[in-house]
């Protein structure tokens, strides 16, 4: 018996050693947290999904589904009240983000006073989480209503409590406060801020004049740091200089200097600014003092001689010459033409904002004296009717050869002193450069055919042999084309290399009923390598530029070709890249009623080509769409649609071989620019339709 008790007692001890150990239990706060971790995680993904970012976004479907999560784990025991509060506080993150609930989303921050049993610690983070909500719902300047139900005293005194509370420091009030303060204020809050911070210097609030006194505060705003809200205005800017002198006494104040460089930051020419220029220039420059101190303080002298100049200047445009000189004899300077020069543009831009045309033409008399204003280059494009179809063909015919060319042979950004001291009119072929070596400036030919306007680009290179094997590769080109005086141009970039392409191509307007277009691929380059250099065929279809076709509405189109060979040099003497103003004028010529039928007859076809594909069903045409039950409206397509559509084929069924020119010059003005804007015009007319159905009007 005992021995079987000994047996008995040795497998429960075994047993006893093979159970496993008995796990800790988690804590309920380490579980709560790695809930709320997990579900943020999830519903930030979700919110993400609509996220507005820099650009509108209205849906909201996947912040609605990440805020019902949230609603849900609410009613769950997992969260322990200070994750319950960051669920609040997402919660109406999102209800703000959606749909700009302000109601709803400050309802959800008051939460966890009302449903939860709150600790010290838990209602202080409760109250954070309402305050981080209500600040997000400040900065939209849409008030909320509960915010707008109250007197407005009493809702900018709680604004400047919790503001003064927030930027209240331990050590008392520090230099940053000013920076602090206005970035969660209006414009409102900001003009009573310095009545606050008045109240402060009075109180002595242990402003410590070396390192806590507002004028800490002035000089960093007047030195590198940028000034944002209420305070990067010019009321704001006077408004700080006159507190500041105001307690000067209280504190050091900056001096003349200070305070005109402080203000002439700002665009609008400021009384108190142009006093403290004056003051400052008064001030005697000392004998000795270190060359780097004396080198900034004479620029600065220069800087605000410059600002009294202007001023006096748009005061009295007559007598902007004399004002102007005795700016430069001041600084220094006496006959600086380049600076004068820049000192006029600047009055003169000054005065066309303000409406002043007599006073800016008074400048501009100033201004052409040294600076004579350059004759716009003129260029041809005539009327080649059997022009060959190729560039080869065009390169070796007489009409190019023996044909007048443009050049491109003034220097890419020319700046203001070359135009003064050398002849800014360079005509001649060539150029000697410094190491005496010539070279033949770029051709510009151009021409235009029943296809549509051909420029030619011949550039002359001496490193031909490396370009045909590839060693190297042809200079390229940056070109503008206006298809009208008024229009807006195209930006074409391209590579001048056989079978090169438009690298960048873009317009300067939206595509609308002008027929101004995207025009990448119209836009056709073609290039050929000869023994001394490049030739490049830019060809402007017809069907592209249909808008703009040779006539007394557009007899000329506007150009520049900028070839990035030794430093650039340009067709027109652009100083700049996108310098419309030094665009050269392209005119037309020899575009009698032959050509303008081969022309239109040309664009008759393709326009009828382009308005059967649009109201096609094969081809889900814009125009056609509008009958269908479910994609489209007929009733619109019906009342508006159907008879557009009728009135454009009486004229299409027209269109024939056969035509007279006298029948497609009838035709196409009737219908033809209809035929490439059907499509923009079925869009007014919808646009009319909704207006007129759902407002009355």
């Amino acid at each position: 018996m005992k021995k079987l008790l000994f047996v008995f007692s040795l497998l429960t001890a075994a047993s006893v050693v093979a159970a496993p150990a008995a796990k800790k239990p988690v804590k309920p706060e380490k579980v709560s947290q790695e809930a709320w971790k997990a579900l943020k995680k999830e519903t930030d993904a979700l919110i993400k999904k609509n996220f507005k970012g820099g650009f509108a976004n209205y849906w909201h479907n996947d912040i609605d589904a990440a805020r019902a999560m949230l609603v849900e784990a609410l009613g769950k025991d997992v969260y322990l009240n200070k994750e319950k509060i960051e669920i609040c506080r997402q919660i109406a993150r999102c209800d703000l983000e959606a749909t700009r609930d302000v109601a709803r989303a400050l309802e959800a921050v008051e939460y966890p006073f009302k449903e939860l049993k709150l600790s010290e610690a838990d209602k202080a983070l409760a109250e954070r989480c309402r305050d981080d909500v209500k600040r997000l719902v400040d900065f939209n300047p849409k008030k909320s209503q509960t915010a707008a139900s109250k007197p407005k005293k009493e809702r900018d005194e709680a604004a400047y409590q919790v503001e003064f509370a927030k930027a209240k420091k331990p050590h008392g009030y520090h230099g940053g406060l000013m920076r602090d303060y206005v970035a969660y204020c209006n414009k409102a809050y900001g003009a009573k801020m310095f009545e606050k911070l008045g109240v402060m210097v009075e109180k002595n609030y242990e402003l410590n004049t070396n390192s806590y006194a507002l004028i800490e505060v002035f000089n960093n705003i007047s030195g590198t740091w940028k000034p944002t809200g209420y305070m990067a205005t010019a009321d704001c800017a006077e408004r700080l200089i006159d507190f500041v002198e105001k307690y000067s006494s209280k504190m050091k104040a900056p001096d003349a200097k200070a305070k005109f460089k402080y203000l002439s930051k700002y665009p609008r020419l400021s009384d108190k600014a142009y006093a403290y220029a004056k003051e400052f220039l008064k001030e005697k420059v000392p004998e000795k003092m270190h060359e780097g101190a004396r080198k900034n303080l004479l620029k600065d002298r220069a800087e605000a001689a410059r600002y009294v100049a202007i001023a006096d200047a748009l005061a009295d445009p007559g007598d902007a010459d004399d004002i102007c000189e005795d700016y430069l004899e001041l600084i220094g300077r006496k006959g600086d033409k380049v600076e004068l020069a820049k000192v006029y543009e600047t009055v003169a831009k000054r005065l066309v904002a303000r409406g002043d045309e007599k006073g800016a033409k008074k400048i501009l008399a100033f201004h052409a004296k040294i600076v004579p204003p350059r004759e716009q280059v003129k260029c041809e494009c005539f009327w080649w009717k059997d022009a060959p179809r190729s560039l080869t063909g065009v390169l070796e015919s007489d009409v190019f050869k023996k044909g007048k060319k443009s050049y491109l042979n003034i220097k890419y950004g020319e700046n203001l002193k070359f135009l003064i001291e050398t002849d800014a009119a360079i005509t001649g072929r060539e150029m000697t450069l410094d190491d005496g070596k010539k070279f033949r400036f770029t051709e510009f030919f151009s021409y235009a055919d029943g296809t549509g306007v051909r420029i030619i680009i011949r550039m002359y290179l001496e490193n031909m042999d490396d370009v045909k094997m590839g060693i190297a590769n042809p200079p390229g080109f940056e070109s503008y084309v206006a298809t009208g005086v008024e229009n807006p141009y195209h930006c074409l970039m391209f590579n001048p290399a056989e079978g090169g392409d438009v690298d960048s191509n873009f317009i300067t307007q939206y595509d609308n009923i002008t027929g101004h277009r995207t025009a990448k691929d119209d836009f056709r380059i073609d290039s050929v390598y000869l023994d001394d250099g490049v030739a490049s065929l830019i060809t402007f279809p017809w069907e592209t530029v249909f808008a703009s076709i040779p006539s007394e509405k557009t007899p000329a189109w506007y150009v520049e070709f900028i070839h990035w060979i030794k430093g650039g040099y340009s067709l027109g003497g652009s100083p700049s890249v996108h310098n419309r103003s030094s665009f050269a004028e392209l005119k037309f010529t020899g575009f009698d009623k032959e050509a303008d039928a081969m022309i239109k007859r040309r664009l008759l076809f393709a326009g009828k080509k382009r308005f059967n594909a649009s109201c096609a069903a094969r081809s889900n045409g814009y125009i056609e769409k509008w009958q269908d039950p479910e994609l489209g409206d007929q009733e619109f397509y019906l009342a508006k649609v159907k008879p557009f559509v009728a009135s454009i084929n009486a004229y299409t069924a027209r269109i024939k071989k056969a035509m007279t020119d006298d029948e497609v010059l009838e035709i196409y003005a009737a219908v033809g620019e209809k035929l490439f804007n059907a499509n923009f015009l079925v869009e007014e007319m919808r646009r009319e339709w909704l207006e007129k159905k759902y407002t009355g009007e």
